[in-house]
């Protein structure tokens, strides 16, 4: 019996790009983005093209980022494989504005608002959640989806970045394993690629942690508003 294939989910900015006015380090490619009005332009990410051939042959995949529908669909336009066909594409629209205050003090760094990703809304798409992971580089933004969260150090303009094709052999040893809600996925980044199969461990759950994911459950299966 094959297994349920493995939904992706990628974030854009920090993630697969980096969107800025500087000059890019020599062997980074760049993406214009004059047709937008912008006077910056979009880095690629060292490996993007192989990364995202690799991904969109085995597995379905999704985007959702923070950033407008126009500047997501230009990105994608520019660094998609030619017969590649995303299974989705969620914007900013599909996000909820957050302003988070800690100690009565907005958050690290002045960053008092965020925008909160819903991955319920991949069940729309006829995906579950148990078999569903995105890579993103801001943990907050998913804080209600932790489970199915694959945390990636921001990309901004390193030419010796070599996160995503570490990260695509990371996928394929999570597409082997059933639930991505019961998998610790921090950490990925400091273990060598052979060790993969045998790092990657479906925990035990506590009986709290079991809770929690009832609790996750139940709001799954709930109408979407």
């Amino acid at each position: 019996m094959s297994r349920e294939p493995l939904l992706v989910v990628l974030d854009i900015d920090e993630t697969l790009i980096h969107t800025t006015s500087a000059l890019a380090q020599p062997g980074i490619k760049a993406l214009s983005l004059a047709r937008l009005g912008m006077g910056e332009h979009s880095l690629l990410r060292p490996g993007l093209d192989d990364f995202l051939h690799h991904v969109h042959r085995h597995y379905p995949v999704g985007y959702y980022t923070a950033a407008s529908r126009d500047y997501a669909e230009h990105i994608l336009d520019a660094i998609l494989p030619r017969h590649a066909r995303p299974a989705f594409l969620l914007t900013r629209r599909n996000c909820t504005l957050r302003h988070r205050l800690e100690g009565g003090f907005f958050a690290a760094g002045g960053q008092s608002a965020f925008h909160e990703k819903n991955l319920a809304k991949v069940k729309r798409y006829g995906f579950r959640l148990e078999r569903t992971v995105m890579v993103d580089d801001l943990p907050i933004g998913l804080r209600g989806n932790y489970g199915n969260l694959v945390p990636i150090r921001p990309f901004t303009g390193e030419s010796d970045d070599d996160r995503l094709p570490r990260l695509a052999r990371f996928l394929d040893a999570l597409a082997a394993k059933r639930n991505m809600r019961f998998i610790e996925k921090r950490g990925w980044e400091s273990v060598d690629p052979d060790d993969y199969p045998e790092w990657i461990i479906e925990r035990p759950a506590s009986l709290r942690a079991l809770r929690v994911r009832a609790a996750q459950s139940a709001a799954d299966s709930a109408p979407e508003r």
